[in-house]
């Protein structure tokens, strides 16, 4: 796709050969699919105690935002240059529970920049990796110290004695 003889040529007229409607498709369906199991490789293998489903939804919404500022940087590099200076202006507020989330984030816009660039073979194998990796560490339950975290929510009426009905609870439902 990048075949642009020097830089005047690309600054004024793109970057050589732009895609076509097809060639847009095909990359934003590639994002969006190659995401898709990124996402549920994301929420098959989250281990910790609360789930936002943002997160999923983030993933797979960053790599198709990626993937159109990539095929708009082909169109104009100009054009491209200045969205990605606006999007920098942009400041998140979110915060992420885990640098898990970060790299899958990173991840997704990897897989976002390879689709819009025309590398759909390596975003492919890329993805599929990281989801086999991915799976491999939850399930070898890789980097865990304590097996048994979790949050038990539970009302005790008010006609009871508080400590009686809390030890009640916490002998029935948890173990030593």
């Amino acid at each position: 796709m990048f075949d642009s003889t020097s830089l005047g040529n690309a600054l004024s007229s793109g970057l050589g050969s732009v895609p076509g409607l097809y060639e847009i498709l095909v990359a934003l369906l590639a994002a969006f699919v190659f995401s898709q199991i990124l996402a549920w490789t994301y929420q098959r293998t989250h281990q910790g105690l609360s789930y936002a489903t943002g997160v999923s939804q983030t993933l797979i919404l960053s790599s198709v935002a990626a993937t159109m500022l990539i095929i708009a940087m082909q169109y104009s590099l100009v054009a491209g240059l200045g969205l990605l200076a606006a999007l920098s202006m942009v400041r998140f507020r979110t915060t992420f529970r885990s640098p898990r989330d970060l790299v899958f984030l990173m991840a997704s816009v990897t897989i976002g920049v390879a689709c819009g660039s025309g590398a759909l073979l390596p975003a492919l194998v890329g993805t599929l990796t990281l989801s086999l990796i991915t799976a491999y560490l939850a399930v070898a339950d890789f980097g865990r110290t304590q097996r048994f975290d979790g949050v038990l929510r539970f009302r005790v009426a008010a006609q009871q004695p508080t400590s009686k009905g809390l030890s009640a609870i916490l002998e029935r439902y948890c173990s030593k």
